[in-house]
C-alpha cells in the first residue's frame, strides 16, 4: 500500500523533455537543458514512481501537460474533466496545509470563482462521467492540465511521468510590454509616496496615484503603437522563437546522453543528431552527469573561437529568409524590442589585451539582446553574436 517517486537523473529528463516539447510544440519547442533559464517559454520534467499494489493517489489534478509511461506491473487511472481550463496550479489536496490550499484556491478561481478545493464531484469544479482505464506494461497515456485523476496501483510496477509546461501568453506579452515601458523616464521612476503630515496646501505634489493613473493614460498608445506600425507579433515572437533549438545529444561510453547545443542553435532546425563525437570538455567529464554548452558564451571567449559567430551576408533564417543584401522592393523593420551594440563596446572595458588585429575583428562583430527588461535578472530572450564585413551592410 506504498510508493516511492523521484526525480529522473539529468541525462534521461533532458532528452525526453526536449524531444517531447519539440514534438507537441508546447512552448513552440524551446527549452533550456541547463535549467537556469528564467524566460525559456518551455519547461518540463520527469519523474519516476515506483508502486505496490493497493497504493492509491486520490483525486487531484495538475497544471502540467502529462504523459505517463507504465514501464512494469499495472494501474488503474479514473478521470473527470475539470472546470479550470489552462491552470496556473494544480489542485493537490494529498499534499494539503493553509499555504497550499489558499495559493491553489486563488489561482484556480481566477478564471472559475465557484472553484472548490479537493471537490471533483461538484458540477462547479468539473463535468461530464467519470471514465476508467487500466495501464498495462507498454502503455502511454496522456492527460491534460486541469484534468481530474485519480490513481490506483493494481500490480506493483515502475512508471514514468513526463510533465510539461509552456508559457503562457499573458507572460510573454507582460514581458515585452514591461521592456518597451522601461524605456520610459517616467515608466522607471521610482514611487515615492508622501509621508503623513508632509503636506502642504501651497505647493503639492502630484500624489501616486494621480502619477500612476497619467501613465495608465498613456498605455493603450503603448499598445496600439506596438501592435499595428511596430508589428507587435512579429516582434515578440520572431522567427527564432518559433521554431525549436537545435541540441546535439551525444553517448559517452558509459551509455550516458550528454546534452551540447548546436554551434548554430540559433537555425530552428528541428533535427536532433545522435553523434559519436565527443568535445574535450566533456572526454574529461567522467562523473556521468549531463552537460551544455552554452549557446551564447561569454565576450571573451569569443576571441578565441568563431564557432558561435553568425555572418550575417549568408544567415538564412527558419523561415528561409536570406541575409543576403536584400532588394529593393524587400521592406525591413526594426524590432522595437532588440538592442544591438559593437563588441568592441563592451570587451575595451575589461579583460585581456589584444592585438590591433582582434581589436579589428571586434569591430565588426555586434552583440544583439531582444527583450530583456521584462524580468528581474535581464535575461535576454534572444542574444546573438553578428559579424558583417561589408561595407554598407543591414546592421551598419
Amino acid at each position: 500500500g506504498h510508493a516511492t517517486y523521484c526525480r529522473a537523473p539529468p541525462e534521461l529528463e533532458q532528452r525526453l523533455v526536449s524531444t517531447m516539447l519539440r514534438e507537441t510544440g508546447l512552448g513552440c519547442g524551446q527549452y533550456d537543458p541547463s535549467g537556469t533559464s528564467a524566460i525559456s517559454m518551455g519547461r518540463g520534467e520527469v519523474e519516476v514512481f515506483i508502486g505496490t499494489a493497493g497504493h492509491t493517489t486520490g483525486w487531484h489534478t495538475d497544471f502540467q501537460e502529462n504523459f505517463t509511461i507504465q514501464l512494469s506491473g499495472s494501474k488503474k487511472w479514473t478521470l473527470r474533466q475539470g472546470t479550470v481550463q489552462y491552470p496556473l496550479r494544480g489542485c493537490t489536496p494529498h499534499y494539503a496545509s493553509p499555504e497550499t490550499v489558499e495559493s491553489q484556491l486563488k489561482a484556480a478561481r481566477l478564471s472559475n470563482p465557484t472553484f472548490q478545493f479537493d471537490q471533483h464531484h461538484l458540477d462547479t469544479n468539473g463535468f461530464g462521467d467519470e471514465e476508467s482505464v487500466v495501464l498495462e506494461t507498454g502503455d502511454i497515456l496522456y492527460f491534460p492540465a486541469g484534468m481530474w485523476h485519480k490513481v490506483e496501483t493494481v500490480e506493483p510496477g515502475v512508471s514514468i511521468n513526463i510533465s510539461l509546461m509552456g508559457m503562457n501568453y499573458a507572460t510573454l506579452v507582460c514581458q515585452a510590454l514591461q521592456h518597451l515601458l522601461l524605456k520610459e523616464t517616467a515608466w522607471r521612476e521610482t514611487i515615492v509616496g508622501t509621508p503623513p503630515g508632509s503636506e502642504t496646501a501651497s505647493k503639492r505634489s502630484p500624489s501616486v496615484t494621480e502619477k500612476l493613473e497619467l501613465l495608465l493614460n498613456g498605455l493603450p498608445d503603448v499598445i496600439r503603437k506596438l501592435g499595428s506600425g511596430q508589428a507587435g507579433a512579429q516582434s515578440i515572437l520572431p522567427p527564432v522563437l518559433r521554431h525549436p533549438p537545435s541540441f546535439r545529444l551525444d553517448d559517452d561510453s558509459m551509455g550516458d546522453d550528454k546534452m551540447n547545443s548546436d554551434d548554430d542553435n540559433s537555425s530552428g532546425s528541428n533535427e536532433i543528431d545522435d553523434s559519436d563525437d565527443k568535445s574535450d570538455d566533456e572526454a574529461n567529464n567522467e562523473n556521468g552527469s549531463a552537460t551544455l554548452t552554452d549557446a551564447s558564451p561569454h565576450e571573451d571567449d569569443v576571441m578565441d573561437s568563431d564557432d558561435h559567430i553568425i555572418d550575417v551576408e549568408c544567415f538564412e533564417d527558419p523561415n528561409g529568409w536570406s541575409g543576403k543584401q536584400p532588394s529593393n522592393d524587400c521592406c525591413l523593420r526594426k524590432n522595437p524590442l532588440a538592442t544591438l551594440m559593437k563588441m568592441s563596446e563592451i570587451v575595451r572595458y575589461y579583460g585581456r589585451k589584444h592585438s590591433k588585429s582582434a581589436d579589428d575583428d571586434n569591430s565588426q562583430v555586434y552583440v544583439l539582446n531582444v527583450n530583456f527588461a521584462g524580468n528581474e535578472m535581464q535575461e535576454s530572450a534572444i542574444r546573438v553574436l553578428l559579424r558583417e564585413t561589408g561595407e554598407h551592410g543591414i546592421l551598419q
